[in-house]
């Protein structure tokens, strides 16, 4: 789960840094970061709950990046 948003993280930062050439907000930024940590103070530790998770951080960050890119 820390992984997969760590990627996105990054992947968001340089996308929006050398393709969009966009500069992100604090809170656009962190996005995949702060459903990340709706996850660990959520409790659920299941597979139903991690996959959908990582689902809504990979989500988040695409959304991020197509509403920085319009």
């Amino acid at each position: 789960m820390a992984l997969v948003a760590g990627i996105c993280l990054v992947l968001e930062a340089v996308i929006a840094k050398h393709v969009i050439d966009a500069d992100l907000d604090f809170i656009s930024l962190f996005a995949p970061f702060w459903v990340f940590i709706a996850y660990l103070v959520s409790g659920l530790r299941d597979r139903v709950s991690e996959i959908s998770f990582m689902a809504a951080i990979v989500v988040t960050t695409v959304a991020v990046l197509l509403l920085y890119a319009l």
